[in-house]
């Protein structure tokens, strides 16, 4: 047992290091020549878990056991072996009488709450603490005191509670006879100017539009302090001439002073702590008045604003300024909190109607009487038999859970509040003070009252419960079968000073407890969803760099290599490619964003199946001619037995989806010794399970869609349309299918090579295909090729059927006319003629173009490019040149014909300086509408913003139609051609009836 004498095995960490510890240069000297009676006193306070402490000696050297770290803090471990005037001389002379008195004279003391400004944290300084302790003599061989033992407990945190809880007490009993603002401010300060210990001063001001001469005024509604002003209505703890107590003070405007520190309160609406310099000149801290806070400078204040009532700006403020011997820590932030809320709820009562105020304060007594029950009993100690009988009968009665246990820990009384909360009867409940305590938590708690068994203080502890099928809380499914439980016990003692009964209340916690449950998912949440972002915007960044790179180094090879014509076209077509690629990565974060937003809606129609599969094809013509790809479209008997050849579907969402299909089958065909891609049509009328390649569907994200509920629809069958899509491909080997599955299920960072896919087609394939009621899925081996199929769910067209021409939202779609290269792209040459010997008209005649941009690159680049087709093309850099030109044209009523400019067409920007599109579209139709322009001048908006909502903005202003960019010169030099037709034939006439086009 005496290990001071030899080292014993297994000693705790404090034991060792109390060994090894440097007592030679103390005092005592090494421990080995220690006295008898010294080893033995070590040994048996180093094995006591209480705080224990012996001063011995006549310098009252110090050695205590590893529980009083926690409360000597900075002066461990100088403090082992010190004389006692030297660690603790901030406090020597109060407790070198106790010592001497012990040692000299062998008469213990006792001390219960004595209070010490301690300095065990260097950064705060005195300390303001209270510890209980007894002071004994320790009695040597000879049978005199050799040293003293000092067996002491820190009671700090028990006596402020008391002390605060004392001001909140008076607050409440006396805040709820205010029947005004007014009286309410003054029992306010009288409270706070008892208080001399907590509170070093007090500014109490209210704002502006809460209390009129006449009587009460519900605040002037408001979020934010404007034109709001703050008046002084009283202090404590200040002289009448303190500079920083300034009467009235606008609140919104002032920049010193308490204005913007209030103003910054206002905006939290929580207590707000600062430096007291930050509030109060440090020249004007003298004006304190020196009877409060032991008469030290305040070092710290706290701003508390009154919490706005119901639908109300701030009430008020009030500057606390803070004992500078505590710090702000979680008990003083809380009777700050409680002061506060405690306001609070007299404020809205005094807003409360009179028999509404009259229940809350009943209400409020009793919920305060519960809080002070431990208080009352503890001071009234045994009761009469009529007390004890009617507390009884209001215990039963309370909603409050409590019990009363002997200082062993055997009950005496429990409510039924208590049985309730434990989930137990009264008749099932064990005699043990444990009930219904979740096994894990029952070693804890069981010590927790073997410390209230050894007269110890214990602080309230949580603990959990099981949770029964009766329980009040049972909505709380996620807590697990439990409910936490709060405990807070107090001990109450008899007349001799002694533990007689502990009182226990419990509160349930679940919810407090659930909701950090849910704060924790949320943040966990929040950080997977910033991954996911992260991820994503890496992956668009990789996909959109890569063809950047590629059409930069193709320019380049233009620019700076000397190059014969087949190196300027294969330059030019790898820039085309490229630009396809980043078109089409830019389609699909826009479909998958409308996606994500639930903003993605079908547009059905009458649609043949078969023109959508061809005109699918007819966008990949140009590039399978050039790698020598043949398509085959193979129709199922089943749509002419079905008679599905026409039915309602969204004809732009299965195209999109068949693009995103195709362009994947030619990048893995266009290697291969033998190219074919295989489009096969067939339909169902009941769900498909397997195609007749027997390709598994990949299983549906989510309840099936029903989409087809609006009369758009129409009346037809249900039926089921299946788009397969067959190539001769390199195939996929088991690893790459499950990277495919992965593709299917979520967006992936991969790049795809060579420039072909932006690693989103297949996920956004797949939501497509579950958007209209389908499915998707692939098969393939290596070597031989891959299927992928998918199908929607439609409506056969019924003779009697009317299907509403909604609008189609577009896609861009590249369109081949019959004069087209074999290559598909722009020549940079004028356009072929055609070599037929029969004389006929100009199928391309030249067209007066304006081009209004105001991005010079993009506006020489267009003209360029259309002068290069032939037309003829003129420039303006905003809408207001492009009125003057418009001036000058053939449409001006007013210029004489000589001067005329011929005009075909208006190419118009939206965004632009001095006069955007919309504002030059808007004063062309005016023209229009008073003569002065003579006809329809056909106007096309060029935007980079592709939203639904900006194109039909522009649509209604009175654009004839809009193209969004990129887009290819060929296919916009079609599309103009388009509105004028439409113009001559008077279609645009009334240009209000046009259609949003995308190129």
């Amino acid at each position: 047992i005496d290990w001071t004498r030899s080292h014993l095995p297994n000693l705790s960490a404090y034991h060792q290091f109390f060994l090894s510890h440097d007592w030679a240069s103390t005092s005592l000297g090494p421990i080995k020549h220690w006295p008898l009676r010294l080893r033995q006193v070590a040994v048996t306070i180093l094995s006591n878990p209480d705080p224990r402490l012996v001063a011995w000696g006549p310098e009252y050297i110090t050695v205590y056991n590893e529980a009083c770290i926690a409360l000597l803090a900075q002066k461990h471990p100088l403090s082992l072996g010190s004389p006692a005037a030297e660690s603790w001389k901030e406090i020597w002379d109060q407790v070198h009488p106790l010592f001497s008195r012990a040692k000299n004279h062998g008469k213990a003391t006792k001390v219960v709450s004595f209070r010490l400004f301690v300095n065990r944290l260097e950064s705060f300084g005195l300390e303001e603490t209270y510890w209980s302790f007894t002071v004994s003599p320790i009695v040597g061989a000879d049978g005199t005191a050799v040293g003293v033992l000092d067996e002491f407990t820190e009671t700090t945190k028990s006596v402020l509670a008391e002390r605060r809880l004392g001001t909140i007490l008076e607050l409440d009993d006396r805040a709820t006879t205010a029947s005004s603002l007014k009286v309410l401010w003054a029992i306010l300060l009288q409270a706070l100017e008892r208080n001399t210990k907590d509170v070093a001063f007090a500014l109490l001001y209210t704002v502006d539009g809460i209390e009129s001469n006449n009587g009460i005024s519900m605040p002037i509604s408001d979020s934010v302090p404007t034109s709001k002003r703050c008046n002084l209505e009283g202090v404590v703890g200040i002289t009448n001439d303190f500079p920083a107590a300034v009467s009235s003070f606008d609140l919104s405007e002032d920049t010193d002073g308490l204005s913007p520190i209030f103003r910054q309160a206002w905006m939290s609406l929580k207590p707000l702590h600062l430096p007291a310099n930050c509030i109060i000149p440090k020249n004007s801290l003298r004006g304190i008045a020196p009877d409060r806070v032991f008469g030290e400078p305040c070092k710290s204040a706290v701003v508390c604003p009154f919490p706005p009532l119901s639908g109300a700006h701030i009430v008020g403020f009030l500057v606390l300024g803070l004992n500078a011997h505590r710090p702000y820590d979680e008990d003083y932030e809380s009777f700050v909190q409680l002061l506060v809320a405690r306001l609070y709820k007299s404020l809205a009562s005094i807003f409360l109607p009179v028999v509404q105020q009259r229940s809350r304060a009943v209400a409020e007594k009793m919920a305060l009487y519960h809080d002070s029950l431990s208080k009352e009993l503890f001071r009234r100690g045994q009761a009469i038999e009529k007390a004890e009988q009617d507390f009884r009968h209001f215990s039963e009665t309370a909603p409050i859970a409590f019990a009363v246990f002997q200082a062993d820990g055997h009950p005496i009384y429990r409510n039924q509040a208590y049985y309730d909360l434990n989930g137990v009867s009264r008749d099932s409940a064990a005699s043990g003070r444990f009930l219904s305590v979740h096994p894990e938590d029952a070693p804890f708690v069981q010590q927790q009252w073997a410390h209230l068994a050894a007269g110890q203080m214990v602080d309230p502890f949580e603990y959990r419960v099981s949770k029964s099928s009766e329980s009040p809380r049972a909505e709380f499914s996620a807590m697990k079968g439990y409910r936490w439980m709060l405990a807070h016990p107090i001990p109450q003692l008899n007349g001799k000073g002694a533990w007689d009964k502990i009182v226990c209340w419990y509160t349930d916690i679940t919810h407090q407890k659930y909701s950090e449950l849910l704060q924790t998912q949320k943040l966990q949440n929040e950080l997977e969803s910033k991954e996911l972002t992260k991820n994503f915007i890496d992956m668009t960044c990789h996909e959109i760099r890569n063809p950047l790179t590629a059409i930069l180094q193709s320019a380049e090879g233009i620019l700076e290599t000397p190059s014969n014509a087949e190196d300027v076209q294969r330059f030019a077509r790898t820039i085309t490619i490229c630009a396809d690629h980043a078109t089409r990565i830019t389609e699909d974060i826009l479909t998958l964003s409308k996606m994500d937003t639930n903003l993605m809606k079908l547009a059905p129609g009458r649609v043949r199946p078969i023109n959508v599969v061809q005109q699918a094809l007819n966008i990949h013509e140009a590039e399978m001619q050039r790698y020598g790809i043949k398509s085959n479209v193979v129709i199922d008997r089943s749509l002419e037995d079905l008679r599905t050849n026409t039915t309602v579907f969204d004809e732009s969402r299965v195209l999109q989806v068949l693009i995103n299909l195709i362009s994947n089958a030619i990048k893995f065909t266009r290697d291969q010794p033998r190219r074919e891609i295989i489009v096969t049509l067939s339909s169902w009328l009941n769900r498909p399970v397997l195609d007749a390649n027997n390709v598994p569907f990949v299983p549906l994200h989510g309840p099936e869609n029903d989409h087809m509920l609006g009369p758009e629809w129409g009346n037809g069958q249900d039926v089921f349309i299946q788009f397969s899509v067959e190539d001769t491909g390199i195939g996929m080997s088991e690893i790459e299918r499950e990277h495919l599955s992965l593709h299917f299920s979520q967006a992936s960072p991969k790049t795809y090579k060579k420039y072909d896919g932006s690693g989103l087609g297949m996920y956004i394939s797949r939501k497509l295909a579950e958007l209209q009621g389908g499915q998707i899925g692939a098969s393939s081996k290596i070597g031989q090729g891959t299927t992928f199929t998918f199908f929607i769910k439609a409506r056969r067209c019924e003779p009697g059927d009317s299907i509403d021409g909604s609008p189609i939202t577009t896609i861009k779609a590249h369109r081949f006319a019959s004069e087209d290269t074999s290559d598909g792209h722009d020549s940079p040459t004028k356009p072929k003629q055609n070599s037929g010997s029969e004389p006929s008209a100009d199928p391309n005649p030249s067209l007066h173009i304006l081009v209004v941009e105001d991005n010079i690159i993009n506006q020489r680049v267009l003209a360029q490019s259309l002068r290069i087709k032939g037309h003829t093309v003129h420039v303006a850099n905003h809408g207001g040149e492009a009125l003057d030109f418009l001036c000058r044209s053939t449409f001006d009523s007013d210029t004489p014909l000589s001067t005329l400019t011929q005009l075909s067409v208006i190419l118009l920007d939206l965004e632009m300086p001095v006069m955007n599109g919309l504002a030059c579209i808007t004063r062309i139709r005016e023209l229009e509408g008073s003569g002065v322009i003579t006809r329809h001048v056909p106007v096309i908006a060029v935007t980079a913003n592709a939203r639904p909502e900006k194109i039909q903005e522009a649509l209604r202003n009175g654009m004839d139609a809009v193209v969004t960019k990129p887009f290819k010169v060929h296919d916009l030099v079609l599309r103009i051609k388009e509105v004028l037709k439409d113009c001559d034939r008077g279609e645009n006439a009334g240009w209000k009836s046009a259609t949003p086009v995308s190129v």
